[in-house]
């Protein structure tokens, strides 16, 4: 409706009554969606009677709805100075200013407003949102709870109790709220997508599974619930559903790097390598500083034997939010950079696991050829068996509690070697042995096993820790069939939780367990001179054996850590290695039906024999 019609038809001898018309026909303007005419009938009636907080509280409300901010909090003011008990006025004007991002003005309104009515919940709940977006925590806290006080049916509070419980790390006390919101509004998307991802956190990935399912319910047109889910049924290893929730999540939003990453990730884990690499560069396109994007990629070019690119994507490990854990302590020295210097003295130190360390310590001699001084540090369980490794002047443990002070002018990451030497897959350097097992205590090792029989050491299960250590592992009753080759001695070189197998199984009479007297890796290393073969999953004791020069038979999940490359027998890195891998994932029986094979070839046709002499002059 025009103005000037509003005008018109204002222009009464009763100025009441042409106030109270001009207020009816605005409200029924308003419920028939005419914000224009309803906003000139209401400016009238604020003309008529300037007085009037209704007029100004009713224009302010429409300009409101129309999202005309500005006038709305103009009119929400006066209103508010006009009638100073309206708990309303200073409320939705704190709503104005939220919108508006200035918080302290709102805090300030929905503190007004409590003052003149204490039990207003919804107040109650804003004003804690100004608490939880400043990060003040407990303040938000005690404004959820009057609001929920106030109002027990309130789903919003109970949301917002979780958010701020899960931000103190509170999550089982999150859970429940998260869950009461859920009961009392079962359409709110976010509520169930937070709660999904505090179960995701705690591992139930069942549960937060099927929280997601009610995101995607909800809000299908929601790229990050379809991306939420897919990420957990990646997480719980249900690939194509992965694949199909993520494949969503970008049509629905393509320029999404995690999405892509993670996609890449679910090929990745079905064995689509290069469906994979195309996901995580295009990942890297779109944002070009996303770490774990590059992080996941060099595994990727790594695999597929393309060391050039993967040595660089590996850089950006340092760049992860969890480089932390990879390795604690930042080094305020500087980084060296292979330059040539014999006065300068090198810190080499490890940073992920103790395979990782074995297999990569065999570039510290080449790091010597450069400088003066090598100093590796290193974790203690390797400590007494990498001192006097060639190329180390010295060796210091990594330290629990932070940074150590050394005599050294800069320091590199051992990790970093392979691409500071610029190791392509026709150059790695693959001459072994590098390490050696202790003398005396080989010797006194050779005596016990004797030399009657075919004696295998053997590994079903890595550290438990490891992120894909449900892949890499399997049951020490898959190793059963070994043990009935006439000749053949089984030896447990198992640590861990896993050793338990041993009793429940019930092969505590076909397999010696050697773990009571494997005190540290060079006890390990004095058995695994005398053995005449190794078999193991994916651990330390694999990389033990190989830098050794001892035959050792690797048995591998059906997509690979990086280091084992694609369809192949042996390893570049040590030459007296060999790998058998699984063809489904999951599927160990046939693995271990061409080791059985392999084995008894191996005793009935070659007997006994070291794979090459450990040391010059060894009595071994």
């Amino acid at each position: 409706m025009n103005p000037a019609d509003a005008a018109s038809c204002c222009n009464t001898p009763a100025a009441d009554s042409a106030w109270s018309d001009c207020i009816q026909r605005a409200d029924a303007l308003k419920s028939r969606g005419d914000r224009a005419g309803a906003i000139a009938f209401y400016r009238r009636a604020a003309e008529l009677r300037p007085d009037s907080a209704e007029a100004l509280f009713k224009l302010a409300s429409c300009h409101h709805d129309g999202l005309q901010l500005d006038e709305a909090l103009a009119c929400y003011l006066k209103a508010a100075l006009l009638q100073p008990g309206l708990a309303e006025a200073h409320y939705n004007a704190g709503l104005v200013q939220q919108t508006l991002g200035h918080a302290p003005e709102a805090a300030a309104c929905y503190r007004k407003a409590l003052r003149i009515k204490p039990d207003f919940a919804h107040a109650h709940n804003n004003l804690g949102q100004i608490h939880l977006g400043c990060r003040q925590l407990e303040q938000a806290l005690s404004c959820f709870r009057q609001a929920i006080q106030h109002k027990p049916d309130f789903a919003e509070p109970r949301f917002n109790m979780g958010e701020a419980l899960h931000a103190l790390k509170k999550d089982t006390e999150a859970i429940g709220h998260y869950r009461a919101a859920v009961r009392l509004k079962p359409a709110m998307a976010e509520a169930w997508n937070n709660l999904g991802t505090v179960l995701k956190d705690r591992g139930d990935l069942n549960g937060a599974i099927e929280c997601y399912r009610r995101v995607v319910v909800l809000r299908p047109a929601l790229a990050e619930g379809h991306y939420n889910l897919g990420s957990a049924l990646k997480d719980a290893e249900d690939y194509p559903g992965a694949v199909e929730n993520l494949t969503m999540a970008l049509k629905l939003r393509r320029d999404y790097p995690e999405a892509w990453n993670n996609l890449g990730l679910a090929h990745k884990s079905r064995g689509e390598y290069l469906h994979s690499l195309e996901c995580l560069t295009e990942a890297v396109r779109l944002k070009p500083d996303l770490a774990e994007a590059h992080w996941n990629r060099s595994f990727l070019h790594l695999l597929l034997g393309r060391f050039a690119e993967g040595l660089d994507d590996y850089e950006w490990r340092f760049a992860l939010p969890r480089w932390q854990i990879i390795y604690p302590f930042r080094q305020s020295l500087p980084r060296w950079k292979g330059s040539r210097d014999p006065n300068c003295r090198v810190l080499v130190h490890d940073e992920q696991g103790l395979g990782d360390t074995l297999q990569l310590v065999r570039y510290l001699p080449m790091v010597k050829d450069l400088c003066g001084k090598v100093i590796l540090e290193t974790q203690p369980p390797l400590l007494e068996l990498l001192r006097g490794l060639p190329g180390v002047d010295e060796i210091v443990a990594r330290p629990g509690d932070g940074p150590q002070t050394l005599d050294a002018d800069c320091h590199v990451p051992l990790m970093s070697l392979p691409k500071m030497f610029s190791t392509r897959l026709k150059s790695i350097p693959s001459v072994v042995p590098y390490l050696w097992a202790d003398l005396p205590k080989a010797a006194d090792w050779k005596k016990r096993l004797g030399d009657s029989t075919f004696n295998v050491g053997i590994v079903w299960a890595g550290r438990p820790q490891h992120q894909n250590d449900k892949n890499r592992s399997c049951r020490l009753s898959m190793f059963s069939v070994l043990s009935r080759i006439k000749g053949v001695r089984l030896f447990s070189l198992q640590k861990g939780p896993a050793m338990s197998q041993i009793q429940e199984v019930g092969l505590q009479l076909l397999v010696e367990d050697l773990d009571p007297e494997l005190k540290d890796f060079t006890d390990t290393a004095a058995v695994v001179a005398n053995l005449d073969l190794i078999i193991t999953v994916d651990t330390s004791v694999a990389h033990l054996a190989g830098a050794m020069a001892r035959a050792v038979w690797v048995l591998l999940p059906a997509v690979p850590d990086w280091r084992w490359l694609l369809d192949r027998e042996d390893s570049p890195w040590y030459p007296t290695m060999r790998l058998f891998r699984q063809k489904t994932p999951g599927d160990w029986k046939p693995v271990f039906e061409r080791v059985e094979a392999e084995l008894c070839k191996r005793v009935a046709g070659i007997g006994k024999h070291s794979a090459i002499d450990p040391k010059p002059g060894s009595a071994l």
